[in-house]
């Protein structure tokens, strides 16, 4: 039987696949702080930051909220004042058809059945002839 020959690793290989795990775990270690005072002041910084930047999104929260209300509050505005002005346009016509019929009513219930006026022809002629009638009486 043959063996199986496996190439032996130089040991520099090893010692670099070794430092590449243990600067990992350096890393995190060094990342990590050494106590719990050090690890809360890390955290308090951080909750600190996060506040911060909780504040400043809701302030332009606000902000924006505020803005489309104010914009709602003005196209409401301008629509109330353009219903209005319509309202009054709808009102000012209806206004002068009520006064035009009125208008025709009265002339309808005035005009009736009442005694029609002589023409002027007639009433001048009438005059002329009471006239002539009061210098007869007044020679006589």
């Amino acid at each position: 039987m043959t063996a199986k020959r496996t190439k032996k690793k130089s040991g520099k290989q090893v010692a670099k696949k070794k430092g590449r795990k243990q600067s990992a775990i350096q890393k995190l270690e060094k990342e990590l702080p050494a106590n719990l005072a050090q690890f809360s002041k890390q955290v308090r910084k951080g909750m600190t930051r996060i506040e911060k930047q909780i504040q400043d999104a809701e302030a332009r929260t606000e902000k924006s909220w505020t803005r489309l209300l104010r914009e709602a509050s003005h196209q409401l505005g301008a629509l109330e004042e353009r219903g209005e002005k319509q309202w009054r346009k709808l009102t000012r016509q209806t206004r002068r058809d009520v006064v035009q019929l009125l208008g025709r009513v009265e002339d309808a219930v005035t005009s009736a059945p009442k005694r029609k006026k002589a023409s002027r022809k007639k009433k001048a002629a009438r005059k002329t002839a009471r006239k002539k009638a009061a210098r007869k009486k007044s020679r006589a």
